[in-house]
């Protein structure tokens, strides 16, 4: 407040107020649906509660909702959509989205694209983080390579050009479309520095 920044209030569904997960809990208990189904739907109330509660502490304190972004760490996907989506209804701070704890490799990459396209495809978040844990010796560019590939795929951002390549099918035979795809998007990467500079196309 003191410098006039932006705070980042994050609420982490690994370390949540057990009471206000029992209370979510017990609500939930009376209704004819599965165990994992009421701890699900517990979980979500209680992230949004707290979530909620943190923004009126905050507000207290003497922090403007205009300088507030909200974040709810969550690692399934169906539990950070639907957090998401009750905190665009009772909120209007600003909110991080990010599925905490993806995973590495296809499966954090696929999960993170599920989770943060449904909620930008229906206009909520306003700022964005993959999380994946790397390779043994990667470092964590390819994160942000993944969310450049997601805001572009939905077309929210413009970041480089698309290479279209043929996956192959009964009609192609040897590995010559392979290497020319790879040696063209590699091509690309190469000169995108070049080509920012030169022109004000692409975003940054």
């Amino acid at each position: 407040m003191k410098y006039g920044k932006p705070v980042r209030i994050g609420v982490n569904g690994g370390s949540l107020d057990p009471v206000v997960f029992d209370r979510a809990r017990q609500k939930y208990s009376r209704g004819k649906i599965s165990q994992e189904e009421q701890n699900s739907k517990a979980f979500v109330e209680a992230m949004v509660e707290t979530s909620l509660a943190s923004v009126l502490l905050a507000q207290k304190l003497g922090l403007s909702e205009d300088y507030m972004v909200l974040s709810a760490k969550t690692s399934r996907v169906g539990e950070m959509v639907s957090v998401y989506r009750l905190l665009a209804q009772k909120s209007k701070v600003s909110l991080h989205l990010g599925l905490t704890e993806a995973g590495g490799g296809e499966r954090g990459i696929i999960q993170s694209a599920m989770a943060l396209g449904m909620l930008l495809e229906q206009g909520i978040g306003d700022t964005i983080r993959v999380s994946i844990t790397p390779r043994l010796g990667e470092d964590r560019t390819g994160e942000v390579r993944v969310a450049q590939d997601i805001l572009q795929s939905l077309g929210l951002r413009s970041f480089r050009p698309v290479v279209t390549s043929c996956p192959g099918c009964g009609r192609t035979s040897g590995d010559f479309f392979q290497h020319l795809a790879q040696r063209v998007s590699q091509a690309v990467d190469q000169r995108m520095t070049v080509w920012k500079k030169n022109t004000r196309e692409w975003s940054i």
